[in-house]
C-alpha cells in the first residue's frame, strides 16, 4: 500500500554540510534598504520564522575563512583587495522580484546588473597562507524564511501566491560591499552578524 504524504519544506540546516560549527564565517553582502520586504515577510511569518529585518542581505560571495583565523596581514590584505575593486564599481541597483518558494524556505529573487562579474572578482581572491577558494552566489537573492522544521508545501505557496499576485517590484540601491562575519543561528533559521566593514561603492 502506497501512503500518500503532503509535501514539506526540508530543513536549511539539516542538510549536508550547511552547518559551520562555529561563528564568524567570513561573507560579501549587499546591504541595501529592504524594509520593502516587510508586509511579505509578516504573512510568511505567521507560517514559519523569517530572516529578521535587521539581517536581511544578499550574499555575493561566501569565503572559507573565519574572522577569528586571519592574521593581521591577512585581514589587511583581504580588506585592501576588496577596497581597491569597489573604486571602479558603480552603487547598484537591486530590482525585488516576488517571492517564490524553494525546497528550503521562501527566497525574493533579485536583478542585479553586473552581478557576474562582481562575483567573477571575489572568486579570485586568495589569501596567503590560508587554504580555500571563496564561493560566489550565482543567482541573487533576498532569503526570507528558512523552514527549522519540515513545514507545509502546499500552505506557503499558497500564502506566497497570494503576496505575489499583487506585488510590485520595487528598486533598491547598494551604496556599498560589505565585508561581514556571519553566525549562523539553526533554532530560529537565522544568519547574523556583529562585526561589518563597509566598502562604499565608486569611492
Amino acid at each position: 500500500m502506497i501512503r500518500l504524504t503532503e509535501p514539506t519544506l526540508e530543513p536549511f540546516f539539516d542538510r549536508p554540510g550547511v552547518r559551520w560549527g562555529r561563528d564568524g564565517r567570513l561573507h560579501v553582502y549587499l546591504l541595501p534598504e529592504l524594509s520593502a520586504l516587510d508586509a511579505a515577510a509578516h504573512r510568511i511569518n505567521a507560517v514559519m520564522p523569517t530572516q529578521a529585518a535587521r539581517y536581511r542581505h544578499l550574499t555575493v560571495a561566501q569565503f572559507p575563512w573565519y574572522v577569528d583565523d586571519l592574521d593581521p596581514n591577512a585581514w589587511q590584505g583581504l580588506q585592501v583587495a576588496i577596497e581597491q575593486a569597489t573604486l571602479d564599481i558603480a552603487p547598484i541597483s537591486v530590482r525585488l522580484l516576488p517571492p517564490v518558494v524553494v525546497d528550503t524556505g521562501v527566497v525574493v529573487p533579485c536583478d542585479v546588473p553586473g552581478w557576474a562579474d562582481l562575483t567573477t572578482f571575489l572568486s579570485q581572491l586568495r589569501l596567503h597562507g590560508h587554504a580555500g577558494v571563496p564561493v560566489p552566489t550565482a543567482l541573487p537573492h533576498v532569503s526570507l524564511a528558512y523552514a527549522v522544521r519540515p513545514t507545509s508545501r502546499r500552505r506557503i505557496e499558497q500564502l506566497i501566491e497570494n503576496v505575489a499576485r499583487s506585488w510590485e517590484p520595487v528598486v533598491v540601491t547598494a551604496s556599498s560591499l560589505d565585508l561581514v562575519a556571519v553566525n549562523q543561528r539553526p533554532e530560529t533559521g537565522a544568519f547574523t552578524w556583529a562585526d561589518r566593514r563597509a566598502f562604499p561603492l565608486g569611492g
